[in-house]
């Protein structure tokens, strides 16, 4: 099927909601029949896949940066998300990361900013001088996440404990 017939049953679906009453509902497809203005030619499957492709964030890439191992990256980002707002297994997590030879400054790098990014599923990417650097950030952003937590169980307690 190409995109123009699909259009046009979405434009006859939004004539029958409009005169049926149902205004909303007839907007909603009109947005849909918007956003396939100009694709008339290609076929669904075209369109959808072009769609998803523009859709789907892809992280900005570092020039230069070679591919981070995605499981040890993963792996250690889950550890110190595990943590919380726990020091010492925070610091554990830390320590086995320093530790860890295979851990290059790419993936450090990638660990770091996917720590940040996690909690939010942003794709914003830091870019570090140096391990320290990046090692210094992932302390920081412990730190500021565990403030936070403990600022919202003070609030908790006194919103609470009225």
């Amino acid at each position: 099927m190409i995109v123009k017939e699909l259009r046009s049953i979405f434009q006859r679906l939004e004539e029958l909601l409009s005169s049926a009453g149902s205004r909303q509902s007839a907007r909603d497809v009109n947005s849909v029949v918007k956003a396939l203005d100009g694709s008339e030619d290609k076929t669904v499957d075209q369109f959808v896949s072009e769609t998803k492709r523009l859709l789907d964030p892809q992280p900005p890439q570092i020039e230069g940066a070679a591919i981070p191992d995605k499981f040890t990256t993963t792996h250690y980002v889950c550890r110190l998300l595990s943590a919380g707002n726990h020091r010492e297994a925070f610091e554990e997590v830390l320590e086995d990361l320093r530790a860890d030879k295979r851990v290059s400054k790419d993936e450090l790098f990638a660990i770091a900013n996917a720590f940040f990014n996690e909690p939010t599923g942003g794709t914003y990417i830091f870019k570090f001088k140096s391990k320290g650097a990046a090692y210094e950030f992932i302390r920081k952003k412990f730190v500021e996440r565990a403030q936070l937590d403990n600022k919202f169980k003070i609030i908790e307690k006194l919103t609470h404990s009225r």
